[in-house]
């Protein structure tokens, strides 16, 4: 036996917090038997292989992106969250887990939700024997003490495919700790039906402040035996070309062109993966690390309280070589400071100031256009100087696009053109229609007319228009006619008719509008445009729900919904929903029109309008008569002139 003595005032300093004589003892006891407590605890890995019993509404199902090929899947019945854990659980999944006593464990759990629903995205976990950090029982099977593990980072942020949790971004949760070593139970049961899970893994130091993964979109399998020989390490993984012990966040290199999220550096230790000049995370927020990192008022995340000297390493894969614009989303309450962008060690983009864009959660965008050679290469954010405010600013993504050429020089006004008179066809053709909520006008309204008129749209639902500062309704359609060289028919829908000014939603058409309507349905003004496509008439609908009141939002689709059926033949009907994928808003209207990305691509994924990580822009096709519209092609328009990106769909039309 090995003995080992321990101070006295670590044992009576831990203990008197729990105030318990068995935890008392038990350290006591550990500090004796040196040789039992001595051994380095190793990480915990769980598959859904290793699950041992299961019963309700969770079965073990095999899946190709699963650990082992398999996944425990609960099927999503619709029912509501549930407050607690239960003690007797009728849908649950257990395995064995060998743990050592009074060791400090991180929990993770990769977890995917149908239909990327944040109603189908959290689970209740326990354990037999578990511990809070004072020694008091927490979390055990047989109460009604649950773990809650929700895969949504934040209120709003959305989820897509499989994704890291390490607990609910609503509650302190902590670590764990178990009184007695060897094997202990663990038991995962439904919070909200319709979550899958892979992997659970329990880790006393690989994985205390940073998940195995990232928080969507992830592939990685944590190894039960780790490639570099230690427990519970990636199955695989790249390293940057800067530093050979760091490695992408999220398992794999980030594509150029694309978006970057600041805050998905790469792992690693300090030095590594970042550097960031004070403790902590001032943020608090998606991280476990230095780097500062807070949430945005649209979902998404940011990097703040930035310092000169401080800098953030990406693994990046570009495509091709050739020209690139690199535009960083940037926010200061002051006049903000500057920094640079480098690619392998070379300063590519030279100072970017940051202006002030009139607080810290306005956010305004800043470009350069940069040479990179194509292949993987790692990428650096670096913080060289303050601003007024003493900080450089924060910084939420970059996106880094191939470079447009020059935009056309404005074509010369035509004479007004005379309304032409509906097809006596019936060939149909073909219809390209945007749907874009422009912020109204974000700032630079002749640019979003560009961006319109570069589309190629026939039919534009515009919402967040406006009769404030300018009549958008006839400057929008004149901008068009100036950009196009063709007369533009606008509908518009004020959501406070009669009013000096008004918020509402407009429909903009190089087709003539054979007919027209106007509704507002609790405070949303809502268009309908009947147009005349080779002697098919399609009517096209433009809607703005509700974003803070669900209730509100509820009301507004029932009624928009019974608004809609008055009007038969092919329909189209697009707008900002301010709702998820899968969430109730959404499936009410796959009740009666298919969503045109699904349509196209076969996923709900992607398809992201608002801060590179949310869908709630969409396209909707009418299941009647949906023969007469078939999608054949859809996609983002990338643009910065406003905090949501247009959605762009092409139907056939006969």
């Amino acid at each position: 036996m090995t003995v080992r003595v321990c101070p006295k005032s670590a044992i009576f300093n831990r203990a008197r917090r729990s105030r318990s004589v068995r935890y008392l003892q038990a350290l006591a006891f550990l500090c004796v038997m040196g040789g039992a407590a001595s051994t380095a605890a190793q990480d915990v890995v769980v598959y859904a292989s290793d699950v041992s019993a299961s019963k309700g509404n969770w079965s073990r199902v095999s899946s190709g992106s699963g650990a082992g090929g398999q996944k425990m899947a609960s099927s999503d019945y619709g029912w509501s969250a549930t407050e607690r854990a239960a003690s007797n659980p009728a849908d649950s999944f257990e395995t064995t887990i060998n743990v050592q006593a009074w060791t400090s464990y991180r929990v993770w759990v990769r977890m995917r939700a149908t239909d990327g629903s944040k109603w189908n995205d959290s689970v209740y976990l326990q354990f037999s024997n578990s511990l809070d950090g004072d020694g008091n029982a927490l979390y055990r099977i047989g109460t009604s003490s649950g773990y809650v593990f929700n895969q949504e980072t934040c209120s709003g942020c959305g989820m897509s495919g499989w994704g890291w949790s390490g607990g609910a971004w609503w509650l302190s949760q902590g670590r764990i700790q178990f009184a007695d070593g060897g094997e202990q139970t663990l038991r995962v049961q439904t919070r909200e039906d319709g979550a899958d899970i892979d992997q659970i893994v329990l880790s006393p130091s690989r994985y205390l402040d940073d998940p195995p993964g990232a928080p969507r979109d992830d592939a990685t399998v944590v190894s039960k035996s780790g490639s570099d020989g230690s427990p519970g390490g990636p199955a695989s993984s790249s390293s940057s070309s800067s530093s050979s012990s760091s490695g992408p966040f999220g398992g794999s290199r980030w594509s150029v062109p694309g978006t970057i999220q600041a805050e998905d550096f790469d792992n690693g230790d300090p030095g590594i993966g970042h550097r960031d000049l004070t403790g902590g995370n001032s943020g608090g927020a998606y991280r476990a690390t230095d780097v500062d990192i807070s949430t945005t008022s649209t979902g998404g995340h940011t990097v703040g309280w930035t310092d000169p000297g401080e800098w953030l390493l990406y693994s990046v894969n570009v495509e091709s070589g050739g020209t690139y614009t690199v535009t960083a989303r940037v926010a200061s309450a002051g006049r903000g400071g500057t920094f640079h962008v480098e690619f392998n060690g070379e300063d590519k983009t030279g100072a970017m100031s940051i202006p002030n864009t009139g607080g810290w959660g306005s956010y305004r965008d800043v470009a350069a256009t940069v040479t990179l050679d194509g292949g993987a290469q790692a990428m650096r954010i670096i913080f060289d100087s303050a601003g007024s405010t003493g900080s450089v600013g924060n910084v939420s993504f970059l996106r880094i696009e191939a470079a447009a050429a020059a935009a056309p020089a404005p074509a010369p006004a035509p004479a007004p053109a005379p309304a032409p008179a509906p097809s006596t066809g019936s060939d149909g053709g073909r219809l390209r229609v945007m749907s874009w909520n422009i912020n109204f006008g974000g700032g630079d309204p002749w640019g979003q007319a560009q961006d319109v008129a570069n589309s190629g749209a026939d039919v534009v639902l515009l919402q967040e228009a406006s009769t404030y500062d300018e009549n958008m309704p006839a400057t929008y359609a004149d901008r068009l006619r100036q950009l196009t060289g063709q007369t533009w028919y606008s509908v518009w829908a004020p959501s406070q008719p009669g009013a000096s000014g008004s918020q509402g939603t407009l429909i903009l058409s190089r087709y003539w509008i054979v007919d027209q309507s106007a509704a507002v349905f609790d405070g949303a003004g809502t268009a309908r445009a009947l147009i005349d496509i080779g002697g098919v008439r399609v009517n096209v609908f433009n809607v703005h729900l509700e974003y803070y009141d669900t209730g509100k939002r509820s009301s507004q689709l029932r009624q928009f919904m019974d608004w809609m059926r008055q009007f038969g033949g092919p329909r189209i009907a697009g707008g900002d929903f301010n709702s998820w994928w899968g969430e109730w808003w959404i499936r009410q209207m796959e009740s009666e029109y298919t969503d045109t990305w699904q349509d196209v691509t076969g996923s709900d994924e992607n398809g992201y309008t608002l801060n590179g990580a949310v869908r709630f822009d969409y396209l909707f096709r009418s299941r009647d008569e949906s023969w007469r519209l078939t999608p054949i092609g859809v996609w983002n328009l990338w643009t910065s002139r406003s905090d949501h990106i247009p959605v762009v769909a092409d139907y056939s039309v006969r």
